[in-house]
């Protein structure tokens, strides 16, 4: 039998992957890296950037009752009216210094805003802010018209004129401060 034909072909003692295969592998690995870090930062972003606002928005109600029992006669000074607690903490284990009051004069379209900063400890940049702004009544801020008044979000990533605008800022708030 011809048996020496088919041996020629056959394999023995051979095993495991090339090295072109393990290339091809950590290639395509690196490449999967490279789309998922961003994406993954984008998403702590957004995540630090709701967290803030949520925790404007639970100042809200409160802020709307404090004005609404004073006839906006006075104009609050202190976030600490509105019931926060000077020991709470933010999201990202910040102290209540993060807020303020922001109050307009008689030429501005607002009453009075609440704003947080962003410090250094996350992916938003530091001294950024965001303000939630008590408006008054009849006004046209931006494209928004309000007819009555009310609440309107805005942050000051928006004030640079590149055009960029970032991917975790979210609808609600894609305006620039009114006072800056």
């Amino acid at each position: 039998m011809k048996t020496q034909g088919v041996k020629k072909y056959v394999k023995h003692g051979q095993g495991g992957f090339t090295l072109i295969e393990l290339l091809i592998v950590v290639a395509i690995i690196g490449i999967l890296a490279a789309i998922a870090i961003p994406r993954y930062q984008d998403y702590i972003a957004r995540s630090e950037f709701n967290s803030a606002l949520s925790s404007l928005r639970a100042l809200q109600t409160p802020a709307e009752i404090y004005s609404l029992e004073r006839d906006m006669t006075t104009l609050p000074t202190d976030v600490n009216v509105f019931g926060l607690d000077a020991s709470a903490q933010d999201a990202d284990g910040s102290d209540t210094t993060n807020y303020s009051i922001v109050t307009g004069g008689a030429d501005d379209d607002f009453q009075f805003g609440i704003r947080y900063t962003f410090g250094d400890t996350g992916r938003i940049p530091d001294e950024t802010t965001i303000t939630i702004y008590r408006i008054d009544d009849a006004v046209t801020v931006g494209d928004d018209s309000l007819d009555t008044g009310g609440w309107i979000c805005a942050t000051s990533l928006f004030e640079s004129d590149d055009g960029d605008t970032p991917r975790y800022v979210p609808i609600s708030c894609d305006r620039a401060e009114l006072d800056a």
